[in-house]
């Protein structure tokens, strides 16, 4: 997306990343993920806390800074989103959950 001159980004650093992400929108997990296959494996983890689980392997290891993105936009940007900045010692990395009509 390109910004306009009226657009908004707000990064709000997360010290408690992993708190964070599991709880700044409380009901984001069934929206995100829906349903879970009953065959589908979490090893006793919520699908937000295995995704965190992923992102510490992918990058392996925690992140150095994590920033939530809030976007605030005068033209259609989605229906719903939960974005995070992810600063790692190899890259900068985005988790972007998103809801278009």
């Amino acid at each position: 997306m390109k910004l306009s001159s009226g657009d908004q980004v707000k990064l709000t650093k997360l010290n408690e990343w992993q708190t964070d992400l599991l709880t700044e929108f409380p009901d984001s997990e069934t929206y995100w993920f829906g349903k879970i296959p009953k065959d589908y494996e979490l090893h006793d983890q919520s699908p937000k806390e295995l995704l965190i689980q992923n992102i510490i392997k992918e990058i392996n290891g925690n992140p150095d800074e994590v920033y939530l993105v809030e976007v605030n936009s005068n033209r259609y940007y989605t229906c719903s989103s939960e974005e995070y900045i992810l600063k790692a010692t190899h890259g900068i990395f985005l988790l972007s959950l998103q809801v278009h009509d």
